[in-house]
């Protein structure tokens, strides 16, 4: 699933945030590229049974006129009753956008106080340290820095 989910991804960003989900144990999405019928809109990713759309943005969004189509689209998608949940390229952020829609995302391992996540048994941050998810999320991102053009 992972494997045919970041085949699908447009970007680095998007692969990085499927390894993130992934890592960490939250769910993964049902679809990714496909577009929302009637809306002309293509969401990064699709989950189907909770009717949510998942936006990575990169730099591209952070332009004025990009913006304000975004969120016209974003805007349509909302009213008709699809919840649109956009993460930003500042990885930093993601860990509260996942607790924020963690009925979407699940609660993943470090919230269920499982440690095996596939990091050589490190153990996943708890809860009860909030920066130290942001902490793990920077390092996935510093090892998968050649999808994004480039360590940090």
């Amino acid at each position: 699933m992972l494997d045919r989910l970041k085949g699908l991804a447009g970007s680095g960003l998007e692969k990085l945030w499927l390894d993130t989900l992934y890592r960490h144990g939250h769910n993964l999405p049902d679809n990714a590229q496909q577009e929302v019928p009637g809306h002309y809109v293509t969401p990064d990713f699709t989950y189907k049974q909770a009717c949510a759309v998942v936006f990575i943005d990169g730099p591209h969004h952070e332009k004025p006129l990009q913006q304000r189509i975004d969120q016209q689209k974003r805007l349509a998608l909302s009213d008709a009753g699809i919840t649109v949940v956009v993460f930003t390229q500042d990885t930093s952020s993601w860990p509260a956008v996942l607790g924020e829609y963690s009925w979407l995302f699940g609660e993943g391992r470090q919230r269920a106080g499982g440690s095996g996540d596939g990091s050589g048994g490190a153990p996943l941050p708890s809860p009860a340290s909030p920066g130290s998810l942001g902490e793990a999320l920077d390092e996935v991102f510093k090892q998968h820095g050649d999808l994004l053009g480039g360590g940090q």
